[in-house]
């Protein structure tokens, strides 16, 4: 099937908004001020966010910029490195409250209703092709500025309105069943939090009296990660662990960078062994990973960013991961901050962290039970992973007008309940 490619300017016009000036602010009002903060990453509108408001008697002064429930908004400016607003479309509501339409945000006035399905606009002004089409405004700066014609510029599928319907119901759908996932993926997260403050009590005020001890007098083993390593990068090889790849204790494998590491002593202190504990010591403190098996047989080095505590017998890792990102090991990393040097730890004031350290027996058990969670939390990480590429093929095929909706597959979607 193919798809009619128009400009927007075609099916839409754009209003700007008005320079409000910081002086015409005040403390409340029942006038809010509709700015790119309320609109947020995905397209959902929050007037709630961070407001702003303005005299009650601008609604008179400025009626010309008012918005009303189920007017289409748009952002104009975004960071041009990674932008998440700039071009999507979003729905107004005003939670009853008055709103105006301030500058870098415009109102979209869709020219034809019979023809432009607005849910579809949506996705398809989302739509990674679409956004690419947004970089070339860029000009080098670290913002990108969108004026009317810039976004009018823009070009997009456009399929029959019927075909709009159904492509936007099967993205819907797919949708509602990813954002599903992901809850169920944070439910466990707090489960896990759950069973630690229920075996152990809260780390801050240490209800159960559990012993305080230095972290240096449970390690074995303490180095940092090597620099200047850029140029072993490869395509394949060993993996490079980065402070993006450790957080709650996890290793996060989806963004991966691969070294081939020389063959001296360097590489020899910076390769991980099964149940090492990596920390981050620069830019965001405290985030933890425990090496597992697999991680290590394949074989992985860690960056400068990254400390790697291998940790004597009276510790579990997975208990001293735990600890370190609750509330008592994050309130030390600030307060341990090097603020005034360089930001971060240095071995010193990681050797100096007051850890609780109850039975060792009763930590293997804490491991135990995260072990049994996180088994199921695979299970849902794996399912949000499956219906992400699911979701994406179907945003790809939509706009290419090969979306096929005898599909079995398809017809489940539009069959399923919300």
């Amino acid at each position: 099937m193919s798809v009619d490619i128009v400009k927007l300017s075609d099916i839409c016009d754009l209003q700007n908004g008005f320079a409000f000036k910081s002086s015409d602010y005040v403390s409340e009002s029942n006038v809010l001020s509709c700015r790119m903060s309320n609109i947020r990453p995905g397209g959902t509108f929050d007037i709630s966010y961070n407001p702003r408001y303005l005299p009650n008697n601008f609604v008179e002064k400025y009626s010309a910029f008012i918005l009303n429930d189920g007017d289409v908004v748009i952002a104009m400016t975004d960071l041009a490195n990674s932008p998440k607003i700039l071009g999507v479309p979003s729905i107004v509501k005003s939670n009853g409250k008055k709103v105006l339409l301030n500058q870098r945000v415009g109102k979209l006035l869709i020219r034809d209703r019979n023809r432009v399905y607005f849910p579809y606009l949506q996705y398809s002004l989302n739509h990674p092709e679409t956004r690419l089409q947004y970089s070339k405004f860029a000009g080098g700066g670290l913002q990108i500025n969108l004026g009317k014609a810039d976004l009018l510029s823009i070009k997009i599928p456009l399929p029959p309105l019927e075909t709009q319907k159904k492509i936007a119901l099967v993205l819907d759908k797919a949708d509602k069943i990813r954002q599903k996932r992901k809850k169920a993926l944070l439910k466990m997260d707090e489960l896990i939090k759950s069973v630690f403050l229920d075996m152990f009590g809260d780390p801050v005020t240490n209800p159960m009296g559990w012993e305080k001890v230095k972290l240096g007098n449970l390690l074995e083993f303490l180095t940092s990660g090597s620099r200047g390593w850029a140029k072993y990068y490869s395509t394949s090889g060993a993996i490079f662990i980065r402070i993006q790849n450790v957080k709650n204790g996890e290793l996060l494998l989806d963004d991966l960078q691969f070294v081939l590491p020389p063959k001296n002593v360097e590489a020899k202190r910076t390769k991980v062994r099964v149940g090492d504990l990596l920390l981050s010591i620069t830019a965001d403190l405290g985030r933890t990973a425990v090496v597992d098996e697999k991680t290590s047989k394949l074989g992985a080095h860690i960056s400068q960013h990254l400390a790697l505590l291998r940790l004597k017998s009276s510790v579990n890792p997975y208990y001293l991961s735990e600890f370190l990102e609750s509330r008592a090991g994050v309130t030390q990393f600030i307060n341990s901050d090097q603020k005034g040097v360089k930001s971060g730890l240095n071995f010193d004031k990681v050797k100096n962290l007051n850890i609780l350290l109850p039975q060792i027996e009763i930590q293997n058990s804490f491991s135990n039970k995260l072990n049994k969670i996180k088994l199921q939390k695979n299970k849902i990480t794996q399912g949000v992973f499956e219906i992400n590429n699911l979701f994406n093929s179907l945003l790809q095929k939509a706009f290419k007008g090969e979306l096929n909706f005898n599909e079995d597959y398809i017809q489940k979607f539009l069959d399923s309940e919300s």
